[in-house]
């Protein structure tokens, strides 16, 4: 996700050509003037906390959010191209799974009863 996140922001590296509906798509992003970089603000910071191995279960979190939308960008707009966006949302899920205990308090489950 770093480096995806990376490349939107800085250009180096071409972007494959896409098919009609997802470059429309892609560039109403871009004319938003800040959807592309919260984006790519997004992948940089959950790249980054997972190389760094802080704060895991937040950034998978937030990888998630990135890589469903990814999922759905191009199972609809672009399927010829979703195999990294496939791999990513398979490792994200697995690591979400191998850290289950970390979002167990964000599902209401063994909270201290509060008296009234």
């Amino acid at each position: 996700m770093l480096f995806f996140g990376l490349n939107r922001m800085f250009h180096f590296m071409p972007e494959p050509p896409w098919p009609e509906g997802a470059a429309a798509f892609l560039s109403a992003l871009d004319m938003t003037g800040y959807m592309t970089q919260t984006i790519s603000l997004a992948d940089i910071l959950v790249g980054a906390l997972l190389i760094a191995n802080v704060l895991v279960p937040f950034a998978l979190l937030i990888g998630m959010s990135v890589l469903g939308h990814s999922i759905l960008f191009h199972m609809f707009l672009a399927p010829e191209t979703a195999l990294f966006a496939i791999v990513g949302s398979i490792l994200n899920i697995v690591l979400i799974y191998h850290y289950r205990e970390s979002y167990i308090p964000l599902l209401g489950k063994n909270l201290p009863q509060q008296r009234v």
